[in-house]
């Protein structure tokens, strides 16, 4: 997995570098959008595997349902440690709405509707 997210920011690197893009005073907001499109692009692929029927150890499978552990659903023992798909939703959709907020303004010039829409999105999101 670490290697398959290493390959990726090299392909993301290499493609900034080839199109000689995210310089200077845009360097901010191009990360900004370049994280918000990365983390729309692995939360697409991890939904879709899930969709096929992956993560069932985790619990995280949608077309499967445990039976055997519907009779120890609320037994705290068999909750503890877990985490469900929805919390792991959750966190990545609050730390895109984070990262974005901060990055889409860097502070050197005043703020401009524009900002204030982006920003304004990102926190709402």
């Amino acid at each position: 997995l670490i290697l398959i997210l290493f390959i990726y920011t090299q392909f993301l690197l290499g493609f900034i570098t080839l199109s000689d893009t995210c310089h200077g005073e845009s360097f901010g907001n191009c990360l900004a959008h370049y994280v918000k499109g990365s983390i729309f692009f692995w939360f697409g692929l991890v939904a879709f595997i899930r969709y096929l029927g992956f993560f069932e150890k985790f619990g995280w499978n949608w077309n499967l349902l445990q039976i055997s552990s519907l009779d120890n659903f609320n037994d705290e023992k068999n909750q503890k440690g877990k985490i469900s798909f929805s919390l792991l939703e959750s966190i990545i959709i609050f730390s895109y709405g984070i990262s974005n907020t901060f990055l889409e303004h860097t502070g050197k010039d005043p703020w401009n509707h524009r900002d204030i829409q982006h920003a304004t999105l990102a926190f709402m999101w």
